[in-house]
């Protein structure tokens, strides 16, 4: 074999020599990375069962502010919270499961915890947009008085459920059947409701559930809590979640009830928690 021939196979069996060890190389970091992605699949399997302890706060998407007084729902446990003045809500789920979050004001957000939350407290910062509400045009004048609000109120056009109009249909009939089968004397009057009628009746309900809510809500709520409890942080939202599952409170309820209501629970949690009450009280 002549010198150029040889220089010509001994370059070529070079290269096949590199190009054995670059595949070698790329056998390695495959079987790395396909080893990792196992590891990584194990690793990140998230126990479906077990509940997750969700300390979260609302905020304004639009503001970045906190979000208060909103409700929050655990629509597959039926279990529920509220936001207070910061935002702040305490409350349990698991992986699985799916929260409403409805508040006056804002759309209704619906929200799922994320894949990679493995631990059993998770603190989420949860966005909510604003919403506007359509209303018809009002006229506004310096002479009106409650008498005119009202009859606006009353004249509203709120569309008719079923049940509504089934009822006033049977009513027409009723009213039609008997004009038509007797003689009503003259300066006999009767009164059948009409829809202006029902229309304002909504209004006076609404009303009362609201003022009843915030008669409650001033006797109880988290401040009153606090200062009964003397907790304050993370144990203080864990205690605010145990009365709220066994929370009876109506508006009827007298403050000193509800406050000795809240101390008998709280000898409940403490004892829960494997603390002294009068240990605690003093740290």
């Amino acid at each position: 074999m002549k010198y150029g021939e040889r220089g010509v196979f001994l370059l070529a069996c070079m290269r096949n020599y590199r190009s054995l060890r670059l595949m070698r190389v790329w056998r390695k970091i495959l079987s790395s990375v396909i080893f990792m992605g196992l590891v990584w699949q194990v690793s990140g399997q998230v126990d479906s069962t077990r509940l997750i302890l969700i300390r979260g706060q609302l905020m304004n998407s639009s503001t970045l502010k906190p979000v208060g007084h909103a409700h929050i729902m655990n629509i597959s446990r039926n279990l529920a919270a509220v936001s207070d003045t910061l935002g702040k809500f305490t409350i349990r789920m698991k992986i699985t499961d799916t929260l409403l979050i409805t508040a006056i004001g804002f759309e209704r957000r619906f929200y799922n915890l994320p894949a990679f939350v493995t631990g059993a407290t998770y603190y989420p910062k949860i966005y909510i947009r604003e919403t506007v509400y359509p209303i018809s045009k009002v006229e506004i004048s310096s002479l009106g008085n409650y008498s005119q609000f009202r009859d606006k109120v009353s004249e509203l056009n709120i569309p008719e459920t079923r049940e509504e109009k089934l009822r006033r249909e049977t009513i027409e009939q009723a009213r039609e059947a008997a004009i038509a089968s007797y003689q009503i004397p003259t300066g006999i009057s009767f009164h059948i409701p009409s829809k202006n009628d029902i229309s304002w009746k909504k209004v006076q309900e609404l009303q009362e559930i609201e003022k009843r809510q915030m008669i409650l809500y001033s006797k109880y709520n988290r401040e009153v809590i606090a200062r009964t409890s003397r907790l304050s942080g993370e144990l203080l939202d864990e205690f605010i979640m145990f009365c709220n599952q066994r929370s009876w409170f109506t508006p009827e309820t007298s403050a000193y009830d509800i406050i000795y209501q809240i101390k008998v629970w709280y000898k409940q949690f403490m004892t829960m928690k494997g603390y002294g009450t009068k240990s605690r009280r003093q740290t």
